[in-house]
């Protein structure tokens, strides 16, 4: 398979993939990530679909309006690893993300001393995505931003802001009802006090909007108090994004199996549905086997643990203090 993929008969699900440092990528990059994606593709520099990968870059290395940085760990990441072994679609990203990025430099229009065309620059490469393959369909938007707006004034005009944003972007893509998604930034070190109540808030004043919890994860430096999330937090951010598309868009069963590094079902989680998973998946969605400290099912769910393909614990309910030694999870679902 050459690097610029002719899909002329293949539809693709277009997912862009905007907002600040935590959409660009900053988190490091680990072995457990290099290599290309099996089903998904990014939106490149020269108008083309091509096969994704990782090795000192990932999806946002494309995007017209980034910073001159490594474009690492991103929420589009393994937003479409997980999305792409979930569906047997064609996965399209178009990244275009710029770190350290208000709100306000986001509008339409926005003529600022910090104007880079973020607007303009997203909507003209979603056009440009969408061209390329008329069969596509832009499928949602993802958005991640907010630490920039954290304070006052600005965190008391960001729904109306967000909400600008979302219907400009709908009505200049010809979407109207495209799924829209945001995310919670870090609340560790009491980040986020201000933003992450407002986010929190958007399906009750934007139509077909819906946010995804940052919970239990934390800073890649937390010394620092480093607004970044980790290599194995942003993983399991991406992964639950992917989980709200997988519901809203695909109908997959709401819930799953979720895995937490600590006691009482909290901490750092991931959760995944019906399926059968090596161990190596679940690092690659942000918790290692030998992390998992309680597990929840939700109804419907069990879940069955192997090792050299010999069952070593069954799960039918929640366990909280979990411990097996297994290679391969199997994940049932039953209405």
């Amino acid at each position: 398979m050459s690097a610029q993929i002719k899909l002329t008969n293949k539809a693709i699900d277009i997912y862009l993939c905007i907002g600040q440092s935590n959409m660009a990528g900053m988190s490091p990059i680990e072995d457990i990530d290099r290599g290309p994606f099996d089903n998904t593709l990014v939106f490149n520099d020269k108008n083309e679909w091509e096969q994704a990968s990782c090795d000192t870059e990932t999806l946002n290395k494309y995007s017209t309006v980034k910073k001159p940085h490594l474009q690492e760990l991103g929420v589009s990441f393994a937003f479409a690893k997980k999305i792409e072994s979930q569906t047997r679609n064609l996965i399209g990203i178009v990244a275009n993300a710029r770190s350290g990025t208000r709100m306000e430099w986001w509008q339409k229009g926005y003529e600022g001393e910090n104007d880079s065309n973020l607007y303009e620059e997203a909507v003209k490469q979603a056009k440009a995505a969408l061209a390329a393959n008329p069969k596509s369909i832009l499928k949602a938007i993802l958005w991640h931003q907010g630490e920039g707006d954290n304070s006052s004034p600005n965190k008391e005009l960001y729904m109306e802001r967000l909400k600008k944003l979302v219907d400009d972007l709908r009505t200049d893509l010809e979407a109207p009802d495209v799924l829209f998604i945001a995310g919670e930034v870090g609340k560790w070190k009491g980040r986020g006090k201000g933003i992450n109540p407002v986010i929190r808030q958007i399906s009750d004043h934007i139509s077909h909007a819906y946010w995804v919890s940052s919970d239990g994860l934390t800073s890649m430096n937390i010394a620092k108090n480093n607004p970044h999330f980790g290599s194995a937090d942003m993983r399991a951010l991406g992964s639950r994004y992917a989980d709200k598309v997988l519901e809203i868009i695909y109908k997959k069963p709401a819930g799953g199996i979720t895995f937490y590094n600590e006691a009482a079902f909290k901490g750092r989680s991931v959760q995944l549905k019906a399926g059968k998973y090596p161990i190596s998946w679940l690092e690659k969605m942000g918790i290692k086997p030998e992390e998992i400290v309680s597990v929840k099912l939700d109804q419907g769910y069990k879940a069955d643990f192997l090792s050299d393909k010999k069952t070593v614990c069954k799960l039918v309910g929640n366990k909280d203090g979990f411990s097996a030694s297994f290679d391969t999870v199997i994940i049932k679902y039953n209405e």
